[in-house]
């Protein structure tokens, strides 16, 4: 830190005084760029940084040093200008006026709400001289507005046939939501054509329509491939966006017809991944969580409070291809609204459950 010293001579024959004054100052600058408070979502890496300038006369070394209190699963790590520091390494050399960016990013983990600090502390390690920074990072698990689910997105099957392929869409507002349905792209073969349906089904020359879906309510979509006696391969692209929000989902449909494929059974659905949500809803306090899989894979579900804040996870581990069933027990968690994640390696969906005391 800078400050100073006063010396005091007395001359002993004419009583005069000299003072002799020394004024120390810090060897160097430190400053951080941006604000030290950051909002992230779940998963997301908060990046901090600053500089660091040698103000004396000489070449010194300079540390860099990590003092951290974070939640579980989360990390941190820092470095100078583009290069992390290896573990245990955090020291700069720096000639007199050069000047170095330094960085501190902390990386949260996902489906965890929490906040986090650390502090910089910068030091001469010739001298005393310190700078210090308190660093907080806040994360917030962000729920979709809407989550859709896909009963099936490929079919095969014989010419001239018609193949319906669709899944349904969630609201998870607290309102009823006005959600979307545009064919934004296609690749069909001749005298192939494709139509929409959500709620009300429209022509295949009308390229969107929109349903409104009540608060927690969920609606049926499909997109029906008209195919004509020639094998081929068709697809079509599908968003899904919910008017006054920023979600946007896309999926991918696709049918292909060969001579001897297998005539569609409309009495058979074709078995893909779908959570059908949980009974009874409102409960008090066990309520299940019904879903199928479309192959074998590693399931976590969440529960989230309404506001987004993690609560506990209800099951995590391996399951076979098929219906499965996990059953919740709210005992020990106040009334409310909650969500729900499901999330396997290749789909996410989200349901809603009250819990009424």
């Amino acid at each position: 830190d800078s400050g100073s010293a006063t010396l005091s001579f007395w001359d002993g024959t004419t009583y005069e005084q000299y003072l002799f004054t020394t004024i120390t100052k810090p060897t160097f600058q430190a400053t951080m760029e941006q604000d030290t408070v950051l909002q992230v979502t779940d998963g997301e890496t908060a990046f901090f940084q600053g500089m660091l300038k040698n103000t004396s006369l000489q070449t010194r070394v300079y540390q860099v040093s990590i003092e951290d209190s974070l939640p579980e699963n989360w990390s941190v790590s820092s470095g100078f200008g583009y290069e992390q520091l290896s573990p245990g390494v955090n020291l700069l050399s720096l000639s007199p006026g050069d000047s170095m960016d330094f960085y501190v990013q902390v990386s949260t983990a996902e489906g965890v709400s929490g906040t986090g600090s650390c502090k910089v502390v910068v030091s001469d390690t010739a001298l005393s001289h310190t700078f210090e920074k308190q660093l907080t990072v806040n994360a917030q698990v962000t729920l979709p507005a809407f989550s859709m689910t896909v009963l099936d997105s490929m079919v095969d099957g014989k010419v001239g046939q018609s193949f319906e392929l669709g899944g349904y869409v969630y609201n998870h507002t607290d309102s009823a939501l006005t959600i979307t349905m545009i064919r934004t792209q296609t690749d069909l073969p001749d005298n192939w054509s494709t139509s929409l349906c959500f709620d009300v089904c429209v022509t295949g020359e009308v390229d969107s329509v929109s349903s409104l879906i009540a608060p927690g309510d969920s609606l049926k979509y499909s997109v029906t491939f008209d195919t004509d006696t020639i094998p081929g391969t068709g697809w079509a692209m599908i968003q899904f966006y919910g008017v006054g929000t920023q979600d946007t989902i896309y999926q991918k449909f696709t049918v292909a017809t060969s001579a001897t494929g297998i005539d569609p059974d409309p009495s058979v659905k074709v078995k893909g991944f779908h959570l059908y949500g949980n009974y009874p809803n409102p409960f008090n306090p066990v309520t299940t969580i019904r879903y199928q899989l479309e192959k074998n894979a590693r399931v976590k579900i969440d529960l989230f409070t309404i506001d987004g804040r993690f609560v506990t996870t209800l099951f995590t581990g391996i399951q076979n291809a098929g219906t499965h069933r996990v059953k919740v027990n709210a005992a020990d968690l106040p009334s409310g609204v909650y969500y729900y994640r499901l999330k396997t390696e290749s789909h996410t969906a989200f349901g809603r459950m009250t819990l009424i005391k």
